[in-house]
């Protein structure tokens, strides 16, 4: 009898687990229709509702992270967007977003929070193993040694980015100021 009922709420579970995952997708595509439409709140709402549905939804976290920065809520943008990374990450378009929001705190903050640090850190390992020197992490590098004041270094970096994608409007910017400051 106890091993039957255990059977049949395994099974229950089983079939209802597709659901929930179905349902916190709806609640994503309600949500980006929301967002689409400026109703940041209700957007917001329908991506914390597929969360509830299903805490693994990295497009959620994504999403939520998104929006989030648009309503100049930085840091929980970035607390979502980290989560969407953790659950996803192969996905570099969140990777890319993640570096970008990280770098942007990081630098916008006069403190230098060791949290955005420590993210970038853990951002140029994954993406120097993915590809030895690889662009993000030579462009994040420039920024952080150019931050530190080691601005040969950083002039380094940038132009290793730039060998990898030329005439990159950020990095051909950013490269300026540590020439500047070398003289």
């Amino acid at each position: 009898m106890f091993r039957s009922l255990s059977l049949l709420l395994i099974v229950v579970v089983l079939a209802l687990e597709p659901s929930c995952q179905q349902k916190s997708q709806d609640y994503v595509l309600a949500g980006n229709s929301l967002q689409k439409q400026g109703k940041r709140d209700e957007a917001e709402l329908s991506y914390r509702k597929a969360l509830q549905q299903d805490a693994k939804n990295s497009e959620a976290y994504y999403r939520l992270g998104l929006l989030l920065l648009e309503k100049d809520k930085g840091d929980l943008g970035f607390v979502s967007i980290a989560r969407a990374n953790e659950l996803a990450p192969q996905n570099l378009e969140i990777e890319n977003r993640l570096s970008d929001v990280a770098l942007f705190l990081f630098l916008g903050k006069s403190s230098r929070p060791k949290m955005y640090r420590d993210k970038l850190d853990q951002i140029v390992r994954t993406a120097n193993a993915r590809e030895p020197n690889s662009f993000q992490a030579a462009r994040i590098q420039g920024f952080l040694l150019m931050s530190d004041g080691k601005f040969e270094d950083s002039v380094v970096m940038f132009r290793q980015a730039l060998q990898k994608k030329k005439a990159d409007p950020e990095i051909s910017l950013a490269i300026l100021k540590p020439l500047i400051e070398l003289g």
